[in-house]
């Protein structure tokens, strides 16, 4: 919907609560001044519903709130890859479908599977939530805090 607008500053506001497949992926991807993400207050997600949501956007600091309890495959594959100033997430997930869910989510490069999007940064969970280190859950130079 979005995909490319470098001059898109503040996101539209993105009520759904109820979502289907990849509704909303690609939709921000390459907004270069993009400066914040929209609410996603959907708890309940299908797969690729978020793919490369916010891909390269590279002046976003903070994820929206994740609530969703459950991912399912892909959900939120290759959400901030390229998001370059991105430090905090926050997410209320408790399972993950084999991982995949977050493939490359936090990834800078595709060449390079370890090359997270920024070096520091914060990720907020539920304790419950094992995710990998690296680009693919959480990269090894961040910190983990707990929402519970």
């Amino acid at each position: 919907m979005f995909r490319g607008c470098s001059s898109l500053a503040t996101p539209p506001v993105l009520p759904a609560t109820t979502i289907a497949d990849m509704c909303y992926c690609q939709m921000f991807w390459g907004c270069t001044s993009l400066q914040s993400c929209p609410a996603l207050p959907a708890t309940t997600l299908v797969q690729r519903c978020y793919w490369n949501m916010f891909r390269d956007c590279v002046n976003i600091t903070e994820s929206p709130t994740l609530y969703a309890v459950t991912l399912p495959w892909a959900c939120y594959e290759g959400m901030f890859f390229g998001c370059t100033s991105l430090q905090k997430i926050t997410l209320y997930a408790e399972t993950v479908h084999e991982n995949a869910s977050t493939y490359q989510w936090l990834s800078y490069s595709s060449s390079q599977e370890n090359t997270p999007v920024n070096n520091t940064g914060k990720i907020i969970k539920k304790r419950a939530l094992t995710l990998p280190t690296g680009v693919s859950g959480i990269p090894s130079t961040w910190t983990v805090e707990y929402l519970d």
